[in-house]
C-alpha cells in the first residue's frame, strides 16, 4: 500500500467511470449520534463549506478494461455491508450546533450502472478526480463518497473515495482490499456482524466517563498543561506563525526495503520494543539532532477496534494518545545506536502506557484541562504506524499498485504516517510549503533515514 496526496497519485488516462449512488427511500432520524470525531468533523464543516474536502481515497490496478457488471456487484457488496455507508449527517442549528444522524434503512441505497466520460486525451486524469473527491465527499451532504473507476484497454483503475466521516486509515484499506475480492469473485474473508460504526456509535455514546481521580486522566491534564493548554506542536522552526496556515506541502519517503525493514524489526524486538516504538525513538532522534528537546511530546492515532465485530468495519476507530518519548543519554554520550538501544525499551514502555491513557474519553480530556482546552493551532502534530500487511485477505491479494490517496489541504504543523508493506518500510510528510519547513524538515528526514538504516545493519549493531 502505498500513502501518498492527490498530486502524487500516478494514473493513465482512460474512460473514466463513476457508478451513481441511488438512495430509493427517505434516510429515517437515528437516536444514535456521531461518534466523537465525527462530530468534530461535521462541526468543522459546518462552519466553513469552502475549505478542499477533507476526504480518504483508495485505489488500485486490475488487469484489462473493467467489467463493468461486476465492479458494479462489487461495489454495492461494499455498501450494503458497511452500515456507516448509508448514515447521512446533518448539524442542528440549536445554538449548540448538535451534530445529528439519519439512517438509510438497509438495502434502500443502490448503485446504479455507471456513467462514461471519455478522457483518453486528459493529461492529468488524477485534477478530474480530485474535482469529484472535493465535490462529492463533504460531510453534510449524501451520498459523500465517489465509486470510479479508469478503464483501458491493459491496466484499469478502481476508485473508492469517501469523506472522512465514514473512514479512518484502515478503513480505507479494508474497502479497497473488498472491493478488490469482490470484483475478482471471492467472497469476503470476514462478514461485518450487527451494524458496524453504527453499534460503535452508540456504545461510545453509552460509555461511563471514567473517576474523575483517574491517574490516566491525570496523566492526560499534566500533558496538555506541560503544552500550555493544548496539544503539543512540533518543536522545530516551520516559519508558519501562531494563528496562520500555509498551503501543504507532502513527500513520501523510503525508509527501509523489505531486507532492511526485517533487520530494524529484529534489532528493536532485541532491545525491548516494536517496530512503532523504533521509529518513534528514531524520530525523537531525529528531532533532538536537529536542535530540538531530548524530550518529544506529541500524540498519535489508537484505534479503538477491541471488539471483534469491528475488526472489518468501515468507520472512524479512531482515538488520540498522548506520549513523550525520551532519548536522555543520561550524560553518557553514544553512537546513535547505543542510544537508540538504550531508549526503545522505555519509548515500548511509554507506548503501553499511551494506550492506556486512549480509554478515556477525549470529550472528558477536554473537559477537564486546566484553564479549559487551548489549541494554538489547527493542526495536531502526530505521528502513526500502519502496517498494511495484516490487512489483505490473501497472501499477494487481489489488485495490484493499492494506494492511500489523501487530498491536498493548508497545514500549520506536522504530521507523519508511518507504513509498513511488503515493500518495507515508508512515511509520508505533511507540513507547511514555507522555506523555513523545508529546511527543517529535510533535516530531520535525513538524520531519521540515517538511524533507522543504521540500526538496520547487523553488523553495526553488533559493534
Amino acid at each position: 500500500m502505498r500513502v501518498t496526496t492527490i498530486d502524487g497519485l500516478r494514473t493513465a488516462p482512460g474512460r473514466y467511470l463513476e457508478f451513481p449512488v441511488v438512495p430509493t427511500g427517505t434516510a429515517v432520524p437515528s437516536d444514535v449520534p456521531p461518534c466523537f470525531n465525527q462530530q468534530s468533523h461535521l462541526r468543522a464543516a459546518d462552519g466553513d463549506d469552502s475549505s478542499p474536502g477533507t476526504w480518504l481515497c483508495g485505489v488500485f490496478d486490475v488487469d484489462g478494461p473493467i467489467d463493468e457488471e461486476a465492479l458494479q456487484e462489487a461495489f454495492q457488496r461494499l455498501v450494503d455491508t458497511h452500515a456507516t455507508l448509508r448514515s447521512q449527517f446533518a448539524v442542528a442549528d440549536d445554538g449548540a450546533r448538535t451534530p445529528q444522524r439519519s439512517v438509510h434503512p438497509a438495502g434502500s441505497i443502490r448503485v446504479g450502472a455507471p456513467v462514461a466520460e471519455h478522457a483518453e486525451d486528459e493529461a492529468q486524469p488524477s485534477v478530474r478526480l480530485r474535482g469529484r473527491l472535493d465535490e462529492q465527499c463533504r460531510p453534510l451532504r449524501f451520498p459523500n463518497y465517489v465509486l470510479a473507476a479508469i478503464s483501458r484497454p491493459g491496466t484499469s483503475t478502481i476508485v473508492c473515495g469517501f469523506d472522512h466521516v465514514h473512514v479512518d486509515a484502515l478503513s480505507l484499506a479494508i474497502a479497497i482490499d473488498e472491493v478488490a475480492a469482490a470484483y475478482a469473485g471471492v467472497a469476503p474473508a470476514v462478514s461485518v456482524p450487527g451494524d458496524g460504526h453504527l453499534d460503535y456509535c452508540r456504545e461510545e455514546a453509552a460509555a461511563e466517563q471514567v473517576d474523575p481521580h483517574d491517574p490516566r486522566l491525570a496523566e492526560w491534564i499534566e500533558f496538555l498543561a506541560d503544552a500550555g493548554g493544548h496539544a503539543p506542536e512540533f518543536p522545530l522552526e516551520l516559519g508558519v506563525p501562531i494563528g496562520e496556515s500555509a498551503p501543504q506541502h507532502s513527500a513520501e519517503v523510503l525508509l527501509l526495503d523489505a531486507d532492511e525493514a526485517e533487520a530494524f524489526s529484529a534489532a528493536t524486538a532485541r532491545a525491548g520494543g516494536t517496530t512503532y516504538a523504533g521509529l518513534l525513538t528514531a524520530l525523537a532522534m531525529a528531532t533532538h539532532a536537529a536542535g530540538g528537546s531530548d524530550l518529544l511530546p506529541l500524540t498519535f492515532p489508537a484505534h479503538t477496534r477491541y471488539d471483534e465485530r469491528y475488526a472489518r468495519a468501515l468507520g472512524w476507530f479512531v482515538t488520540s494518545a498522548p506520549i513523550t518519548v525520551s532519548v536522555h543519554d543520561d550524560g553518557r554520550p553514544a553512537d546513535p545506536c547505543t542510544l537508540f538501544e538504550r531508549s526503545v525499551a522505555l519509548t515500548q514502555q511509554e507506548l503501553r502506557r499511551a494506550r492506556d491513557r486512549a480509554d478515556v474519553p477525549l470529550g472528558q480530556v477536554i473537559a477537564a484541562t486546566t484553564g479549559g482546552y487551548r489549541p494554538r493551532r489547527q493542526d495536531v502534530f502526530m505521528a502513526s504506524y500502519l502496517d498494511y500487511r495484516r490487512i489483505t485477505q490473501g497472501d499477494s491479494g487481489f489488485g495490484t499498485n493499492r494506494t492511500h490517496v489523501s487530498n491536498i489541504t493548508r497545514c500549520d504543523d506536522v504530521q507523519l504516517w508511518f507504513s509498513r508493506t511488503h515493500d518495507g518500510v515508508s512515511v509520508r510528510t505533511r507540513h507547511p510549503d514555507t522555506p523555513q519547513a523545508h529546511r527543517t524538515m529535510r533535516t530531520v528526514l535525513q538524520s531519521l533515514r540515517s538511524t533507522v538504516a543504521v540500526v538496520a545493519v547487523p553488523q553495526k549493531w553488533a559493534a
